[in-house]
C-alpha cells in the first residue's frame, strides 16, 4: 500500500505541470546533458565574465552553478529557487567540491520574487540611459 502512495506521487509530480519533483533531482546531473548543452558552452554563449554577478533562476541540483562560479573570481552567483531542499542539494554539491561560497547566495520562495524584479529594474535603468530617442521625421507623430 505504501509503495503504490509513493508511485502514485511520483508520477503525479512528473505528469503534471509545475516545479520538478525534488526527489529526482539526481537525475538532472547526469553528464549525458553535455551532449545538449555543457556548462562551458552556456558559460561562452552567455558571455560570462570574472566580475560578473549572476542570478541563476530555478538551478535545481545546480548542475551549472558550479562552473559558472568557477569563472566568475571577483563576481557573485545568486541561486534562486522556490524549492528549498534544490538549493539544500545544490549547498552539498558545493561544499563537496570545496568551491568557494562566500561569493555564493541561497535565495528561497518570498526573496526570488524580490531578487528577479530588483534584477530586472537593474537592467531596465542600466540600459534606459543607453537608449537615445530617434529625431522626429516630418512624417512622424513624435512632434505632436
Amino acid at each position: 500500500m505504501r509503495t503504490e502512495i509513493a508511485d502514485k506521487e511520483i508520477k503525479k509530480g512528473f505528469a503534471t505541470k509545475g516545479v520538478f519533483p525534488y526527489r529526482w533531482s539526481f537525475t538532472l546531473l547526469f553528464p549525458l546533458r553535455n551532449i545538449f548543452l555543457s556548462a562551458g558552452k552556456l558559460i561562452e554563449r552567455l558571455d560570462i565574465k570574472e566580475n560578473y554577478n549572476v542570478l541563476e533562476v530555478g538551478p535545481g541540483p545546480g548542475y551549472f552553478s558550479i562552473p559558472v562560479a568557477r569563472k566568475l573570481k571577483t563576481g557573485k552567483l545568486i541561486l534562486a529557487d522556490i524549492q528549498p531542499e534544490m538549493l539544500e542539494y545544490a549547498r552539498k554539491r558545493f561544499s563537496k567540491k570545496r568551491q568557494e561560497m562566500h561569493r555564493t547566495t541561497y535565495v528561497t520562495e518570498r526573496l526570488l520574487i524580490s531578487a528577479i524584479i530588483s534584477l530586472m529594474s537593474f537592467i531596465w535603468l542600466r540600459y534606459w540611459g543607453r537608449l537615445r530617442p530617434k529625431k522626429p521625421t516630418s512624417g512622424s507623430l513624435a512632434g505632436c
